[in-house]
């Protein structure tokens, strides 16, 4: 029997050129990726940095013209087909703004909200679940996934503290959903492969939860600069980027297997 430990909140990597806003940023997945993909996914890796909002993004989230936007963990294993209804956060609090704080400070807001969204998470890293790290990853892959919503309005609510203030709950219709951030993705399998099959470490939580949230952190900032309608640099993969864990990890243990060869 599964038990889920219940945590709070405690404390990211991919870019590719961007599509118009809203564009699907998952590339096909079949029985095995391509292998120009996975040749991009090993160029990526080992170079995250540690991004933030710039302030030009700080000043666009600002605009009076622009479009209100939100974050919102959405339960479950996709997003919605149908209407529900739900609360977000919204990502131009006013006190936030570029009139009121720099570009460094908002970041500092953001990941705060990061963290508080995908706080119940950690639960499944503080204690033995009974479960091994790769079981561990598809459990919380299946427990939901951020999005930058396109919001009513910004936020208004004040009684969440120093993370942004929510829009309220309303309803949230499908197309209001602008870009999947998986919690956990390939990226984090493939760096914690040799591991997937250990039993509970104490290390999961003091190291791999906090890795995974920083991780999770870079792909929000770039889901912030496409819903800005900025660009990620050419060899970055988009946030969303999301194939199936298994069919990436035997693709890359292939192709690591042709280049032994040649």
């Amino acid at each position: 029997m599964e038990r889920h430990p219940q945590a709070k909140a405690h404390r990211p990597q991919q870019r590719k050129a961007a599509g118009p806003l809203g564009a699907s940023l998952n590339p096909p997945t079949g029985t095995r990726l391509g292998q120009s993909a996975v040749q991009m996914v090993a160029k990526n890796d080992q170079k995250a940095v540690t991004q933030r909002v710039t302030d030009e993004e700080h000043k666009a989230l600002y605009n009076p013209y622009g479009k209100p936007l939100g974050l919102r963990f959405q339960p479950g294993k996709g997003l919605p087909k149908e209407e529900i209804s739900g609360d977000q956060y919204g990502l131009q609090d006013d006190r936030y703004g570029p009139d009121k704080v720099d570009a460094k400070e908002y970041t500092k807001r953001l990941n705060q909200t990061i963290e508080s969204a995908v706080g119940k998470q950690r639960g499944w890293f503080v204690s033995d679940n009974k479960l091994t790290l790769g079981q561990t990853f598809d459990k919380v892959r299946a427990q939901g996934q951020l999005s930058i919503m396109a919001s009513p309005f910004r936020g208004w609510r004040k009684d969440y503290g120093e993370v942004f203030g929510s829009v309220g709950k309303r309803p949230i219709a499908p197309k209001d959903f602008m870009i999947r951030i998986p919690l956990i993705n390939v990226w984090d399998y493939d760096k914690y492969k040799h591991r997937l099959d250990e039993p509970y470490q104490e290390s999961w939580n003091t190291e791999i939860w906090p890795d995974i949230v920083h991780n999770l952190k870079s792909r929000v900032y770039d889901a912030v600069t496409l819903a800005l309608g900025g660009k990620l640099s050419q060899y970055n993969l988009g946030p969303s980027f999301d194939p199936d864990p298994k069919e990436f990890l035997t693709s890359m243990a292939e192709m690591e297997e042709e280049m032994m060869k040649d």
